[in-house]
């Protein structure tokens, strides 16, 4: 899943102006790191992003609790990030998070505001197929 959504970024970063950084530290936290990071192209890529990114994508396993993911979702919330997306690959499923709740996209499209980006849960799940 993480590289299904990693791959999706990666071959739009050009026509987005973005770039996708998996696995990326994060000084969000001292000990955790977001599964995907998307940044926007006018800035450097730092080697540890002291800057909120402008998404962070944690993918589900399944040893994750709710406690866990909300302690995530409120540690990118608390760094800044202004998109923050959950993706659950068993059920297909995605949540776009704020410190107040986890909601899925109603139109079945994760997007980040006043940009181009978006992307069809449908596309992005048919590639673990």
């Amino acid at each position: 899943m993480q590289m299904a959504v990693a791959g999706h970024f990666y071959v739009r970063g050009r026509e987005w102006k973005i770039h996708v950084v998996p696995e990326h530290r994060v000084q969000v936290s001292a000990s955790r790191f977001p599964d995907v990071c998307v940044v926007s192209r006018d800035r450097e890529v730092e080697q540890i992003l002291t800057r909120p990114p402008l998404i962070c994508i944690e993918v589900l396993s399944n040893d994750d609790t709710l406690r866990s993911m909300q302690d995530r979702v409120d540690d990118d919330v608390a760094f800044g990030v202004p998109n923050i997306w959950v993706l659950n690959p068993v059920k297909r499923r995605a949540h776009v998070c704020s410190f107040r709740d986890f909601r899925e996209p109603e139109n079945g499209i994760l997007e980040v505001a006043n940009s181009p980006i978006g992307i069809s849960l449908a596309d992005l799940f048919a590639d673990l197929d």
